[in-house]
């Protein structure tokens, strides 16, 4: 199958992802080996270390791991329309219990 001139250059181009805190060069995360991968401190609103990496199931599922704070966390829900507010409630109250 031949692909369309151009397709490549827009599949890595974000797509929608204004105003969403999308795992983005822009929000300081990169991608490493299927994982999300905090490299840059201060510019995301969610907290964690640098180096911190996690993954995202389409209908809720999520974990990261923090190695700086020897932590690691795991939330299994289903629920596809309200999965972002819980992923980032969670990650808020577990730093949160942390200080």
């Amino acid at each position: 199958m031949r692909m369309p001139a151009g397709w490549l250059a827009s599949v890595g181009a974000g797509h929608g992802t204004e105003g969403i805190l999308a795992p983005v060069p822009e929000n300081g995360h990169g991608f490493g080996l299927g994982f999300v991968v905090r490299n840059s401190a201060g510019r995301t609103p969610l907290p964690g270390s640098v180096g911190d990496y996690s993954w995202a199931g389409a209908y809720g599922p999520y974990f990261w791991i923090d190695p700086k704070e020897d932590l690691y966390a795991v939330l299994m829900i289903q629920g596809p329309a309200n999965r972002m507010y819980y992923r980032y409630a969670m990650r808020q109250l577990v730093y949160q219990a942390l200080s």
